[in-house]
Order: structure tokens, then C-alpha cells, then sequence
């Protein structure tokens, strides 16, 4: 079984395994627990033809409206101290279906780990499902599954 590591997510198969709170993009992995804990699904089906609906009905999402409305009052346009609405699951997920778990997090961790969910994705067909999980672990990073 080959694995690929990737500076933001551990993958095994068709897992995306995004390292715990201490690395490069904590606030990304953070959102990730907590939306999974609020039982958001951890297997996603990818569907990147309904990506932009999706998207442009998150954006009338009450959650999203107010997530910007609080950021445009304190950004500056520096994307190191800005901050972004995150969602979990993304918008290439079939399961976003317009209301996902939302939050505000840094605008460099957000578009970090998006590039590099978006990176692995890249390997994955439409209607594939994956499973994002953010392990706890005791400094290592593994995908338990490989061993």
C-alpha cells in the first residue's frame, strides 16, 4: 500500500488524513473535529460538476452571511492576520448540499489546507467517496489502516 504524505494531510487510499491540531493548519484540522462531533459525515462523495451551486447556495447560508458579515469588520486584506469562513464538508462534496458547518479561521490556514485537500483530490473521480479524519495521535502521523 503506497502513501503519499503531503505537508497538510497524511493520505491512505481513499482517506484524507488531516494531522491533528499541531501542525501547519491547526484551525482547519480544529473545524474538522468539531463539525464531525455536530455529526457532519466523515465520508464525503466527491461532485465537482455541482461544486458551484453548492457554493452559491452556502453563500445565502445564514451561518455564511453572518461568518462574513463579522469578518469584513475586523480584516484588513492581509491574508497572514485576515480570516476566512471555513466549511466543512467543502463544496466539492456531494454532503456540503448547501449548509455546512461553518467558521471563521484564519485566511492562511483555510486556503492552505484547501490547496492541499484540493491537491489530493485531484487523484479522485467524480462520485469516488473518501474519508477525512483528523486523528489523534501522540506526534505521529499515520494512517492506521496501512499497518
Amino acid at each position: 500500500m503506497v502513501l503519499f504524505f503531503l505537508r497538510v494531510a497524511l493520505v491512505c487510499v481513499n482517506k484524507i488524513i488531516i494531522p491533528p491540531a499541531t501542525t501547519k493548519h491547526p484551525q482547519s484540522a480544529k473545524h474538522v473535529e468539531e463539525a464531525q462531533a455536530a455529526k457532519y459525515p466523515r465520508i464525503v462523495t466527491v461532485d465537482r460538476p455541482s461544486t458551484l451551486a453548492r457554493r452559491t447556495l452556502v453563500n445565502t447560508f445564514p451561518a455564511m452571511k453572518t461568518c462574513r458579515a463579522d469578518n469584513k469588520k475586523i480584516n484588513t486584506g492581509d491574508p497572514k492576520t485576515d480570516y476566512d469562513c471555513d466549511e466543512y464538508p467543502q463544496a466539492v462534496f456531494r454532503e456540503n448540499a448547501g449548509k455546512p458547518s461553518v467558521k471563521s479561521i484564519r485566511a492562511n490556514d483555510n486556503r492552505g489546507s484547501g490547496n492541499k485537500i484540493g491537491y489530493y483530490l485531484k487523484a479522485h473521480a467524480n462520485e469516488n467517496q473518501v474519508e477525512v479524519v483528523v486523528p489523534v495521535l501522540k506526534g505521529k502521523l499515520y494512517c492506521k489502516d496501512a499497518f
